[in-house]
């Protein structure tokens, strides 16, 4: 029967530089397995490996730049606030601690929620309109 070392002395900040990485692959970078990992993360309060919610934010983080690369000079503001958004709730989900005030089950409840459908007007040579539901649902 193979042993794998003890995780438990593993800090918060490099657990932290794992969540972008799967379970399986975070595990293995550890060394360990992934049954070790889940149970780590929720003796700290983290009710599920983080790495999906952060790859959902990526995504449209991602898609949101390639529209703001297409665009002429236009009003690209909505995009552009959309977009800091985002990047606010990958940061409240990558540095999250018991102590923020948020459980990390309703930051990540947040992301799955947060596919509103407000229209936003796009000032384009062929002036299109885009809904955010649109963009953001890659």
């Amino acid at each position: 029967m193979r042993s794998f070392p003890s995780i438990r002395g593993i800090s918060e900040h490099d657990l932290r530089e794992l969540y972008h990485l799967p379970l399986k692959e975070a595990a293995a970078r550890l060394g360990s397995y992934e049954g070790a990992l889940i149970r780590l993360c929720r003796s700290r309060g983290i009710p599920k490996w983080p790495y999906r919610q952060l790859a959902k934010i990526q995504r449209k983080l991602n898609f949101l730049d390639g529209i703001l690369d297409k665009m002429d000079a236009g009003p690209n503001h909505l995009v552009r606030v959309r977009r800091a958004h985002l990047l606010q709730q990958y940061d409240a989900i990558k540095y999250w601690t018991r102590h923020s005030g948020h459980t990390m089950a309703e930051l990540c409840h947040l992301v799955d929620e947060d596919d509103s459908d407000d229209a936003i007007e796009l000032s384009s040579p062929k002036a299109e309109k885009l809904s955010i539901a649109f963009i953001l649902n890659v």
